[in-house]
């Protein structure tokens, strides 16, 4: 029997989930609300330098250690990998509804076990996890039933679903990557530099 949680983890726990849901769940909203005024990749690029700025100040903050060349190849490679993935999805929220986007990025579980299978040798998954992953997709499912508009008129309309799977294909890849540093020590700053990677990636982008 796993002993109980303690009443200070059980608030953490809570909270966590917490955030997942308010600040996780409303960012295909709030890319639908800032995409009518920025553009797509110029979006994505201004908020990832401020996230990699806040996470620098905060790791100066706690004198963390620098990081180890692995560690610095991994995080920039996975930040061009899953900020590009969140660039795709700024992009095409102009003609796919925020509910279908957020449908098909729920996708990623599964995506994740494939990938892994397939292309990092982490094993055949369970049938335990691919059912749990088709709960929550079914659930997200459920979620944005509702939201079923889209404009799919011209030549990125038609190819957004396919966009928007490119970019589960790249999230899942970078998330992959990234548990090749699985020990870090130095959270904030490997997070810093993975999101200065991939918002120095999509500028260049964003700049074309």
């Amino acid at each position: 029997m796993p002993s109980p949680l303690s009443k200070q983890s059980r608030v953490l726990l809570i909270a966590a989930f917490a955030a997942v849901y308010i600040v996780w769940g409303s960012t295909y909203l709030g890319i639908l609300y800032a995409i009518e005024t920025i553009p797509p990749w110029s979006l994505t690029a201004l908020r990832f330098i401020i996230a990699s700025v806040c996470m620098a100040i905060v790791s100066r903050m706690l004198k963390e250690a620098t990081l180890s060349r692995k560690e610095m190849r991994i995080s920039a490679a996975s930040g061009v990998l899953l900020i590009s993935a969140n660039g795709f999805v700024c992009v095409i929220q102009k003609w796919v509804p925020s509910g279908i986007a957020a449908v098909v990025i729920g996708s990623m579980p599964i995506w994740i076990m494939l990938i892994g299978w397939i292309g990092f040798r982490t094993g055949r998954p369970g049938l335990r996890k691919i059912f749990g992953a088709c709960i929550g997709l079914g659930g997200i499912s459920l979620i944005a039933a509702g939201d079923t508009r889209s404009d799919t008129s011209g030549v990125f309309g038609v190819f957004a679903p396919l966009a928007l799977c490119i970019s589960s294909w790249l999230w899942a890849t970078g998330t992959l990557v990234q548990r090749g540093a699985a020990n870090v020590k130095s959270g904030f700053s490997f997070l810093a530099v993975q999101m200065a990677s991939g918002a120095a990636f999509v500028l260049v982008i964003s700049l074309v």
